[in-house]
């Protein structure tokens, strides 16, 4: 699937685009929402064996489960990024060609798969001690100055149907064109107050579609106040000559019409190179600004009206 002139300019003019039915949610999905559950039975096995646990859940569908055990033990919904599980079915995943030509449509026939790349398990609001907000912020601002001056196209993926219920993003069309904007207390939020006029819009997305966000565009999230886990990847792309704002982690090239030899496709030396960054970065700060304190797990902080 390419995007069409019609689509490509909706990106660039709004700085984002909901494209529906790009992925099959059985044959592309399917594999990682397979791993996932796997992991998430492992965990629940083990706790229970050591008592933590009262019960497995196994009952429960993917999109339930992990919150009904993080009920009994919070920590159960930690630590799923796919850097940290480095499972086979998500390296798959990331050379998916459905998602490239999609990419290619934005950045051109060379891609990177930047290292930026995440698996989002969010929790619901209910369970207040694991519940994050996802406030405003522009993804350029949690990269290092170097990746300022060109694209990275993030692609947001669904992992299960995203509502407004369940935490849907939302943003600020055409917010991109005010450029990189600082911190309001530290870390990547930014002040409602500095953004300039828009209505927040919420994207709600079934599986199968993604957005795409300009790696200036402010978006941020709607509470996820179902009884449901919001499971979602946000990864990135780019053009590989250009520096990723990240250099201390692996990126890839996932595709390359001038130089297909470069092309990576070993899965054990991505998760070599994955644990090897992880183990020899350890204090290098990954951000451009200092984190910030603790911020409450409520709404992302309205838009002043005066700024709509």
């Amino acid at each position: 699937m390419r995007l069409s002139e019609g689509q490509i300019e909706h990106y660039h003019d709004q700085g984002y685009l909901v494209v529906e039915d790009v992925l099959d949610p059985q044959e592309d999905l399917g594999p990682v929402v397979a791993a996932y559950e796997e992991e998430v039975d492992q965990r629940a096995r083990a706790l229970h064996r050591e008592g933590k646990l009262s019960r497995l859940y196994e009952d429960e569908p993917f999109e339930r489960r992990l919150a009904r055990i993080a009920t009994e033990v919070p920590a159960a919904a930690g630590g799923l990024d796919i850097y940290l599980i480095r499972h086979p079915a998500m390296f798959r995943f990331l050379r998916n060609t459905k998602v490239h030509d999609v990419v290619e449509s934005l950045i051109g026939p060379e891609i990177l798969c930047h290292p930026c790349q995440h698996l989002r398990a969010v929790a619901p609001t209910a369970l207040a001690s694991i519940s994050r907000t996802t406030d405003w912020h522009q993804d350029a601002g949690v990269l290092w100055p170097e990746a300022d001056d060109h694209l990275i196209v993030t692609t947001w993926i669904p992992l299960v149907d995203v509502t407004q219920e369940r935490g849907c993003l939302q943003v600020i069309p055409g917010s991109h064109r005010q450029g990189l904007l600082a911190p309001a207390e530290g870390g990547d939020r930014v002040d409602p107050a500095v953004i300039a006029a828009g209505e927040p819009l919420p994207l709600p997305v079934r599986v199968g579609g993604m957005i795409l966000f300009h790696n200036y565009v402010l978006h941020a999230a709607v509470p996820n106040t179902s009884d449901t886990i919001r499971w979602s990847m946000d990864l990135r792309w780019q053009d590989p000559a250009k520096p990723t704002g990240r250099p201390f982690y692996p990126g890839f090239i996932v595709r390359s019409r001038s130089r297909p030899d470069t092309v990576q496709a070993d899965y054990e030396q991505w998760r070599d190179r994955w644990v090897f960054a992880l183990e020899h970065t350890r204090g290098v700060p990954s951000r451009r600004w200092p984190a910030s304190p603790a911020t409450p797990k409520s709404a992302p902080a309205a838009v002043p009206a005066a700024t709509r």
